[in-house]
């Protein structure tokens, strides 16, 4: 270190000599001065890239969710349960008194009405059965007799 320089002790031992104070003095106030300067003239705008404007046909098209509330609402109750092969009508339309609305599957009626039909027949045989075996029975009795 040369003899004609002034000394300050830094943080770490190092010896701060007064070109290196004025140096950093320097600098503090060439970043104030920026800080300054940069308040004064804020940066030109940013640049922005826009489409050029076109003249198109927009079809105007509206959505709406709606319910349809007639002069006289009906419930509908079915007679008979079962599953729905088709619809008759169609939504919103007019119906008149006695029109067939809904088809159900026959298959399960058609089930029931054969089992029915075949307990009848069952019930009728045996209702004869007695009276068949008293025709049947009476040439032996009166032979023992």
């Amino acid at each position: 270190m040369p003899l004609y320089s002034l000394s300050a002790q830094g943080t770490r031992g190092e010896a701060l000599t007064v070109e290196t104070l004025c140096s950093l003095l320097r600098l503090f106030a060439s970043s104030r001065l920026q800080d300054v300067v940069k308040r004064l003239h804020p940066p030109p705008p940013l640049a922005v890239d826009t489409p050029a404007a076109t003249v198109h046909t927009v079809p105007i098209i509206g959505t709406w969710v709606a319910t349809l509330d007639g002069m006289v609402n009906a419930q509908i109750q079915p007679e008979a349960g079962g599953y729905v092969v088709s619809q008759d009508y169609k939504e919103g339309a007019i119906v008149r008194k006695g029109q067939v609305l809904f088809e159900i599957d026959p298959r399960p009626w058609q089930a029931i009405q054969d089992q029915a039909s075949g307990s009848l027949d069952q019930a009728k045989a045996q209702y004869k059965l007695p009276t068949i075996n008293v025709i049947r029975d009476m040439p032996l009795v009166q032979a023992h007799a």
